[in-house]
């Protein structure tokens, strides 16, 4: 987070990204990531808030994703 204000800039959510691998396989180009990070930021402030990622992600029903790759992977 950006200095404890509760914002994630694009540089920090980058950092996020590299440091955790956490899109591996994506194989996500600077300017491809750019525009997850602008996706995600609705009202282009240039930074993310914890609401910014539940709008984007809220919905996102994990268990049940799991549940599926576990039946493509089976199957």
């Amino acid at each position: 987070m950006s200095q404890g204000l509760g914002k994630v800039r694009y540089r920090e959510f980058k950092e996020f990204i590299e440091d955790n691998n956490a899109l591996k396989g994506f194989n996500l180009t600077d300017q491809l990531l750019q525009q997850l990070f602008s996706e995600i930021d609705p009202h282009k402030k240039g930074f993310l808030t914890e609401s910014d990622w539940n709008a984007a992600f809220g919905g996102f029903d994990w268990h049940e994703q799991l549940v599926v790759e576990l039946q493509n992977l089976v199957a």
